[in-house]
């Protein structure tokens, strides 16, 4: 909902009744979801300095709004949230902004393999260059639409940052560029935001180098991210589900079994419910 409140944001206003509804019932509904809010409402308000209109207007007063519900909100849930070690290391780091990058051009089989190499450290530099240099040729040569959603979307992984969860028994920057696939939901919006600039930069890009560059890294993405991650590897491990329904029907009343799960190691235990009562579920 991010990623389409985001755009709603920065396209064209609808102008029939059902459309303004539709926009204005997901920009509530992102507004009270999350903080994120916070990064969608300066830009909403600064669409609507450069542009006068109703919609822009309707747009900046909801968000606006939502945003003192989550300042409301965060005011009143500090404290509760799982607090971990961060980690101080700058190489480490680099590294973790690395991850956006690989994970969207190269895919997470891929970059599984790379973080393995004993050269990780300079494809990390590399990778942290090429991103930088991308990111500053979307905003030279790209629509003031596409800075805005550069904007939304680093704006939010930033602010995800503050306080990411990757792991309880590992510092915050290690757990999430060490171990591929993991904290996938910080990277959405900016891997989101950065195909979204690509495509633009494509289509209405004012030089042919610029277009050029964005087919190739389009046609990078096709290749090989979304290729190698299409097909989802290692398989779920079978845990032979129908013999531990056996197991449960045989428990008396007030037992339980511990059944094994995806991902390995983890466990479900049911509880048989004693007559009256339901069951337990752990």
């Amino acid at each position: 909902m991010g990623v389409l409140a985001a755009l709603v944001i920065v396209s064209t206003p609808p102008r029939s009744l059902s459309g303004k509804l539709l926009d204005s019932m997901l920009l509530v509904l992102v507004g009270l979801s999350g903080p994120q809010v916070l990064i969608l409402a300066p830009v909403a308000a600064w669409r609507y300095w450069r542009e006068r209109t109703a919609a822009m207007r309707r747009n900046c007063l909801i968000l606006a709004v939502t945003s003192c519900c989550a300042i409301f909100a965060l005011i009143h849930s500090m404290g509760s949230r799982l607090t971990t070690s961060r980690g101080v290391a700058r190489r480490r780091n680099a590294d973790y902004r690395w991850t956006i990058h690989a994970w969207v051009l190269l895919g997470v089989k891929t970059y599984a393999d790379i973080v393995q190499q004993p050269r990780f450290d300079v494809a990390a530099g590399t990778g942290v260059l090429v991103l930088a240099l991308l990111v500053s040729l979307m905003i030279w040569r790209g629509t003031v639409e596409m800075r805005a959603l550069l904007f939304i979307g680093f704006g939010e992984l930033a602010m995800a940052l503050i306080a990411p969860i990757g792991a309880v028994d590992m510092p915050q920057w290690h757990a999430l560029w060490s171990i591929p696939g993991n904290g996938q939901r910080y990277y959405l919006v900016p891997m989101a935001m950065l195909l979204f600039g690509l495509a633009v930069l494509v289509g209405r890009g004012n030089a042919p180098l610029c277009r050029a560059i964005g087919a190739t890294f389009l046609l990078l993405i096709a290749a090989m991210g979304a290729r190698v991650d299409w097909v989802l590897t290692p398989t779920f491990t079978d845990f032979h589900f129908r013999h531990y329904v056996d197991l449960y029907r045989s428990l008396p009343p007030g037992a339980s079994v511990i059944v094994p799960i995806n991902p390995p190691g983890w466990n479900m235990e049911l509880k048989k419910r004693e007559r009256g009562s339901p069951s337990a579920l752990r």
